[in-house]
């Protein structure tokens, strides 16, 4: 079976401002996978960073709007969603 060239990580959130364990994975797999030959891009919101594509040691970060359902909710609660 061959191998794969290109793989994409779908994330809820990855932001280098607010780095957690989830983005340390996901970037460190795909740094990895990139010194193999296989080109890795992250798909996620924007939540927390602005929308567009942006790339960092070769990995591309492609972020799309989200929408949460704020109706009815506190601010304290909405600020927990995110």
């Amino acid at each position: 079976m061959p191998r794969p060239s290109k793989v994409v990580h779908v994330m809820r959130r990855f932001s280098f401002e607010k780095w957690g364990g989830t983005e340390s994975v996901v970037f460190n797999l795909a740094c990895a996978m990139k010194k193999k030959g296989i080109k890795s891009r992250i798909y996620c919101t924007d939540m927390l960073s602005a929308p567009g594509i942006e790339s960092h040691d070769a990995v591309e970060v492609h972020r799309f709007r989200y929408l949460f359902p704020w109706v009815g909710l506190s601010k304290a609660a909405r600020k927990k969603l995110i």
